[in-house]
């Protein structure tokens, strides 16, 4: 399991312990949108989902933000500009797969749909203990 999906696993479980995201599929693509701040692995962080559809939803995590870390109330775009990637160490987004069995979509290091590292940081997310997912697969098959 590479680094990305070790911080995705973190943000989901922190997800659906604080119950902000429910792991069953109710047959709604357009569910209510969620944007966090909170703190994941001891790093200010945010987490971003939205319903994307086929009971899919994609889980953003901006981690290692600093202070002059920003996001407009109604960003769920994910994707960030340059000014953005440097207030942050790690950001990655993944799709959480709830109707077909739930779980992160991909294997080993393959699913992630968008990833930024800052220089120095990928020898630490390598080394990152692999986490326990809770209540889902931390992999599965990804749908194109």
């Amino acid at each position: 399991m590479n680094g990305h999906r070790k911080l995705l696993v973190h943000a989901v479980n922190h997800l659906v312990e604080n119950n902000h995201l429910s792991l069953d599929y109710n047959g709604a693509d357009n569910e209510e949108k969620i944007q966090i701040e909170t703190e994941i692995l001891g790093e200010r962080s945010y987490i971003l989902c939205n319903g994307i559809r086929h009971g899919e939803v994609r889980v953003t995590l901006f981690w290692g933000c600093d202070e002059e870390f920003k996001l407009a109330p109604d960003d769920y775009s994910m994707w960030m500009s340059k000014s953005k990637s440097r207030h942050m160490k790690v950001a990655c987004s993944y799709w959480l797969d709830r109707k077909n069995g739930t779980h992160l979509q991909g294997k080993i290091d393959q699913g992630c749909t968008q990833e930024h590292t800052r220089d120095g940081y990928e020898d630490y997310l390598k080394n990152l203990p692999i986490p326990e997912a809770k209540g889902f697969e931390p992999s599965g098959k990804f749908y194109m």
